[in-house]
């Protein structure tokens, strides 16, 4: 339950299309929560019921109560000795609401994250929110039924039956039944016995924690950082089709020029380029873009820990019952053609997409309003792209530009792409953007491949100093190493054919090969114009110097050159040397097992 305030006595009241709740969460939480349809304040506070008796505390800059005050549960009204709207003596008149589920748990974030005596982060307060419908769900079915026939009998209107409300269990009909709820990190699940779940979306983007701006190496001044080899390899390494696909169903989350300037990079590596942004980007037109198995996907939008992503679908129901919901849905899909996606589901029984709770306002009581519901997909949806349009990612880069997707490896088990970029944890939209833009520039020169772009943003993480020009893509939006801005959350991964090979626990930075020399390798051997010569040049450094522990001197400048030290291991110096090739030419190193040694993928030789 919650409760709405009518008026102040002495005759103040809301704003007209505006409305102040009393909230109850878990652990005895109590929010003052103030709303119109466009955003939302909270005072936070304290609260206990005992023998009839609430006792409620808040005091903020904002607000002060300190009440302890009979309070019949099962009434329509309640008098609280208070005034919200001034701070003299006096009382205030609420109605009291049967609060939903769904709604219940937007309330409580909210007003957890918008609470300025909190300072919450959106984590944070969607932890409240989901103990908020942990508690719900154990609450007795039978007060909140007895509280949605106490706002029917008022509103003169069966609310159970017109409406089906989840509220409680079941509704009066017995359909709708909640069952249990799921912490899906920025999203919570809630389950239904006759239907798949709805998903209640929290947040999609969290502020940037920007660190001290970047420094520029000393190499940045060194032309030779920016040759790239004119004779390479040939295509063998790029993706079967010279195709992109750039799916953004919040621009509101890129940055301002990043998605024209992702498209000219990828155009000047002659690719076909199709862009899906806002409702464009629907599950329909998504599944039809990525039907063909292009060679690039770059997906930027909301997640959560369960590998959801939003699409661009706002799906008008005519019912609130999931059930229904579903199968309306499932009806349209149908006629497009997409009945198998409808039908389809993982052997744990997930669907290809749920359905997201309407949240059409930061109102809780808008019972006439019609909203519309948002869509997510599943890694279901990947697996039926493969089993049913028998799409292949084999020799494709799939970037997931969103928040805690690979927190598990739900969503990389299915997609299974050659190269294969997520973030693990929350990532500020900014930082997301501007690595969106690092890799497809950096694939962008020849010989260049992911291991070697994930490698550069590790290292630029880590020396926060600039050496290549993609680099200033991100001065001013990498923080600290760890948070939600920063190389640490972005995971690296590649699809051998057999398993997913880990970029941080494999190849280069794996520990068998000296990661700083098998740059300082790469640098030297692109001095030549033809990449060929410049591996064949190391490995004859190799042969005829370093193994015999000289260095080259003035009998030869390159090798001289091209090696930051011999160290005391040969053998370990031989892998740096046969890796650096590996990098720039594909041939494959000795000294790997198999499952440490990530694929290579070029965007364009």
């Amino acid at each position: 339950m919650a409760y709405r305030l009518v008026d102040d006595s002495g005759g103040d009241h809301p704003n007209k299309g505006a409305e102040v709740d009393l909230l109850f969460a878990a652990g005895g939480e109590a929010f003052l929560y103030l709303a119109d349809a466009t955003e939302a304040l909270a005072d936070d506070g304290t609260f206990s019921y005992t023998a009839g008796q609430l006792s409620l505390h808040i005091s903020t800059p904002d607000f002060k109560a300190d009440a302890t005050f009979p309070l019949n549960l099962t009434g329509s009204q309640a008098t609280m000795p208070f005034k919200v709207f001034s701070s003299g003596k006096g009382t205030s008149l609420w109605d009291r609401e049967a609060l939903d589920l769904g709604p219940g748990i937007q309330a409580v974030y909210n007003a957890s994250v918008n609470a300025s005596n909190l300072a919450l982060t959106p984590a944070q307060a969607g932890e409240r929110a989901f103990a908020y419908a942990e508690a719900w769900l154990s609450a007795p079915a039978s007060a909140a039924q007895a509280s949605l026939q106490g706002l029917g009998q008022r509103l003169g209107r069966d609310l159970a039956s017109d409406l089906r409300r989840p509220r409680g269990k079941c509704t009066e009909d017995g359909d709708n039944c909640i069952t249990g709820v799921q912490d899906a990190g920025d999203d919570i699940l809630i389950h239904y016995s006759d239907a798949p779940a709805s998903l209640v979306m929290l947040y999609s983007d969290v502020p940037p924690a920007p660190g001290p701006s970047l420094g520029t190496s000393a190499l940045a001044g060194d032309p030779r950082v920016y040759l790239d080899p004119e004779v390479h390899p040939d295509s063998q390494f790029d993706p079967v089709h010279h195709t992109a696909v750039i799916i953004d169903p919040e621009p509101s989350l890129e940055q301002p020029g990043a998605l024209a300037h992702m498209v000219s990079t990828l155009e000047k590596r002659h690719y076909e380029v199709t862009e899906l942004d806002g409702t464009e980007a629907s599950i329909e037109r998504v599944a039809g873009a990525l039907a063909s198995s292009p060679g690039v996907v770059i997906f930027s939008t909301h997640g959560n820990k369960l590998g959801q992503l939003l699409v661009g679908n706002k799906v008008t129901v005519s019912d609130e019952s999931m059930k229904v919901a579903y199968a309306q849905y499932g009806k349209q899909l149908a006629a497009e053609g997409l009945g198998s996606l409808a039908k389809y589901q993982l052997p744990d029984g997930t669907p290809a997409y749920y359905l997201g709770d309407p949240n059409c306002s930061f109102k809780l009581f808008q019972l006439s309003t019609v909203c519309q519901w948002n869509l997510v997909i599943t890694p279901g949806f990947w697996a039926w792209l493969t089993a049913k349009r028998h799409v292949n990612w084999s020799s494709s880069l799939v970037f997931i530009s969103a928040c805690e997707t690979d927190l598990q490896p739900l969503l990389r088990a299915q997609v299974r792409a050659k190269a294969y970029f997520a973030f693990s944890q929350d990532v500020a939209a900014t930082f997301a953007t501007g690595v969106e833009e690092y890799l497809l520039d950096f694939l962008a020169h020849p010989t260049r491949s992911p291991e070697e772009a994930y490698y550069n943003l590790v290292r630029l993480g880590k020396t926060r100093e600039m050496i290549y020009k993609e680099d200033h893509l991100l001065n001013g939006l990498l923080g600290p190493y760890g948070s939600d801005a920063s190389t640490a959350i972005f995971d690296g991964w590649g699809w051998n054919g057999t398993s997913m090979v880990d970029y941080d626990t494999g190849g280069w930075l794996g520990g068998t090969v000296d990661p700083s020399q098998v740059w300082w390798m790469l640098f030297a051997a692109r001095w030549d114009t033809n990449a060929s010569l410049g591996a064949a040049k190391l490995q004859q450094c190799y042969s005829t110097y370093w193994s015999k522990g000289r260095t080259g001197g003035l009998a030869d400048q390159f090798c001289n050159a091209a090696t930051i030290g011999l160290g005391k291991s040969k053998a370990r110096l031989a892998r740096d040397v046969s890796y650096a090739v590996f990098l720039l030419m594909g041939k494959k190193p000795g000294g790997f097992l198999p499952n440490l040694l990530p694929p290579r993928w070029t965007m364009d030789d």
